[in-house]
C-alpha cells in the first residue's frame, strides 16, 4: 500500500506542487520512496510520474493507494495501476462534506444539530461491511436527512458526490490489507516534519535547495532510523493479535478449534461464548470484523499454531490448489504480470520480483498466487513475454508535431477581441489566464514570505496563547542587566515590569 498527497505552501516560491509517495514499514512508520515536483498538475503529467515510479520499482503493483478526492490523482492511478484499489482519506471525506454544509452556496446549514445529523449518517455508512448493507442503510440515512433538513438538497449532494463512490471510503471497500490506516496522516506528518524540521519553519525559495534537502538530509535521516532499528535501539511494537493468542491459549481455547476440510477450521470467540469464526488458512482469511478490514487477527494466528502442532501441511494444500488453477487455466498472463482469480480472491503477481498483492502474501505467506506463478516460471519463457515491454515500437502519440498553429490562434483571438462579437466569459478568462501563466509565469515567484504560512490561522493564536502563558510564569532573567519583576494585581493577573540596572562609573 502506498500513500500519495501533495503540498504547495512553503516548498518553493513558484507555487509548484510537491508530491510525496510514502509506504509503511513493519513498525508502522511512514517511509518516503518517491517525490514529484510539478509546475503544472494534470492527469497526464501525474501518469508519467507514476509510470516512472512503476518502472523504477521493478514493475511495482501496489495493493491499494490512499489519496484525497483529487480526480487528477485518481485518474492517473487507474491508468497506471488498473488493478489497484483507490482508497479515500476518511478525514478528507468528512472535511469536504462539512465544508460544503457550511458554504452558503452549498448546504447552508447553520444549525449545528443538522450538520451533526449529516456527519453521523456518513459515519454510520462508513461502518458498513457489505455493499448490500451500504445500499440499504443509505436509503434510511437519506430519508432521515431529508426529514430533519426539510429539503432534498443535502441528500442529492451525497448521492451525486459520495454514495456512488462508497467503495473508496466505506469499510466494504477496504477489505484488503491497508495497515489499518483510515487517513492520509502518514503523508501529512511527513510534510509537517519537512517544513518545520528539515526547513526549520522557513519557506524554501529555490528548487535546487529543495532537491538538496530531499537527496541529502531526508535520505540521511531515514538511513539513520534504519541503522537504529538494525542495532536494536528502536523497540518493535508488540502486535495486539499476538497478545490475544497468548490469552486464548491460557484459557484453553486452542483445544476447542475444530477442523473441516482444505485448511478450514472453526475458532471460538474469546469474548462471546458459543460464537465461532470460520478461518481459512489457505487464503489467510477469517469471518471476524477485524479480519474483514484486511488485518491479521488472533483467530488466524491461533489456527496457525494449532495446525503446526497437528501436522497439517498448509503449504501442501496451497500447492494442490495452485495445481487445480493451473490445470483449469484460471489465470491471466499479461506481460510480466499474472492475475489469479480464485474463490472470490484476486491476486496480482509481479513475475519479476515474485511478489503478490493478495491478502495472504501481504501477511508474509507464500500464497496460492505465488505458488501458481512459480509453476509458470518453469513452463513459460519470461524473456519472450518481456519483449512486449522492451521492444515496443513507437506509437502515434510519440510522433512530433509537424505544424504549430499558435500564432494563428492568437491572431484569431486578437481579431475577436477587437470585434463587436466580443463578450466576457469566465471560461475564456480561465483558459487565457492559464496560457498566460504557462508562457510568462512558469518561474515567476508567487510568494516572497520568509516563514512558512500556517494552513489554519487558529494555530497562530494557539501558539501565542501558549507563549503568553509561559511568559506569565517565567521568573528567570531574560538578559544580563535586566530583571523581570512580577507584581500581582487585585484581579489575580501578573504584570511584568523591567528595570534596567545601571552600574555607577567611578
Amino acid at each position: 500500500m502506498i500513500f500519495l498527497d501533495a503540498t504547495y505552501k512553503g516548498v518553493t516560491q513558484y507555487g509548484f506542487a510537491f508530491y510525496a509517495v510514502l509506504v509503511k514499514n513493519s513498525e508502522g512508520q511512514g517511509i518516503p520512496v518517491s517525490f514529484f515536483i510539478l509546475s503544472e498538475e494534470s492527469s497526464d503529467i501525474l501518469k508519467v510520474c507514476l509510470q516512472k515510479l512503476h518502472e523504477a520499482a521493478d514493475c511495482l503493483t501496489p495493493r491499494c493507494v490512499m489519496v484525497d478526492r483529487d480526480m487528477k490523482e485518481i485518474k492517473a492511478i487507474k491508468a497506471v495501476f488498473p488493478n489497484t484499489s483507490v482508497l479515500l482519506c476518511w478525514f478528507h471525506v468528512l472535511q469536504a462534506v462539512h465544508r460544503w454544509l457550511m458554504r452558503q452556496e452549498g448546504g447552508n446549514l447553520r444549525d449545528p444539530s443538522l450538520r451533526n445529523t449529516v456527519i453521523r449518517g456518513m459515519v454510520s455508512l462508513k461502518q458498513c461491511n457489505t455493499e448490500m448493507e451500504f445500499q440499504e442503510h443509505s436509503v434510511k440515512i437519506l430519508s432521515d436527512i431529508e426529514r430533519e433538513t426539510k429539503s432534498a438538497r443535502v441528500s442529492d449532494y451525497l448521492k451525486e458526490h459520495w454514495l456512488n463512490i462508497g467503495v473508496m471510503w466505506s469499510n466494504f471497500g477496504r477489505q484488503v490489507f491497508h495497515h489499518h490506516s483510515e487517513t492520509n496522516n502518514v503523508v501529512e506528518r511527513f510534510f509537517f516534519g519537512m517544513k518545520y524540521n528539515f526547513l526549520a519553519g522557513y519557506a524554501n525559495k529555490r528548487v535546487d535547495d529543495l532537491l538538496l534537502v530531499l537527496s541529502s538530509h531526508v535520505v540521511k535521516y531515514y538511513s539513520h532510523l534504519d541503522a537504529l532499528k538494525a542495532a536494536g535501539r528502536l523497540r518493535p511494537k508488540t502486535s495486539d493479535a499476538l497478545l490475544g493468542v497468548e490469552r486464548m491459549k491460557s484459557r484453553g481455547l486452542d483445544h476447542s478449534v475444530s477442523w473441516q476440510c482444505e485448511g478450514k477450521c472453526n475458532v471460538p470467540s474469546e469474548t462471546v461464548p458459543g460464537r465461532m469464526y470460520l478461518v481459512d488458512l489457505v487464503y489467510t482469511t477469517c469471518t471476524c470484523e477485524y479480519a474483514n478490514l484486511g488485518n491479521m487477527c488472533k483467530h488466524v494466528l491461533l489456527a496457525k499454531c494449532v495446525s503446526a502442532s497437528s501436522d497439517i501441511d498448509v503449504n501442501g494444500l496451497r500447492q494442490t490448489k495452485a495445481d487445480i488453477l493451473y490445470s483449469r487455466n484460471e489465470y491471466v498472463l499479461d506481460k510480466l504480470t499474472v492475475v489469479v482469480h480464485s474463490n472470490g480472491h484476486i491476486g496480482i503477481v509481479n513475475m519479476k520480483n515474485m511478489q503478490c498483492s493478495c491478502l495472504s502474501n501481504s501477511h508474509g505467506e507464500v500464497c496460492v498466487c505465488l505458488t501458481l506463478a512459480q509453476k509458470l516460471v518453469g513452463n513459460t519463457d519470461l524473456e519472450e513475454v518481456g519483449m512486449c515491454v522492451t521492444d515496443s515500437g513507437p506509437t502515434d502519440s510519440e510522433e512530433p508535431l509537424t505544424k504549430w498553429c499558435i500564432k494563428d490562434m492568437v491572431s484569431d483571438l486578437n481579431s475577436w477581441c477587437n470585434s463587436t462579437d466580443y463578450k466576457t466569459s469566465l471560461e475564456v478568462y480561465s483558459g487565457v489566464k492559464h496560457v498566460h501563466k504557462l508562457v510568462f509565469g512558469r518561474y515567476t515567484a508567487v510568494t516572497r514570505k520568509r516563514k512558512i504560512e500556517r494552513l489554519h490561522s487558529y494555530r497562530r493564536r494557539v501558539e501565542l496563547a501558549k507563549k503568553h502563558l509561559h511568559d506569565m510564569h517565567n521568573y528567570s532573567f531574560s538578559k544580563r542587566g535586566k530583571r523581570q519583576n512580577q507584581t500581582q494585581h487585585s484581579d489575580g493577573k501578573f504584570k511584568r515590569k523591567r528595570s534596567n540596572r545601571k552600574t555607577r562609573v567611578r
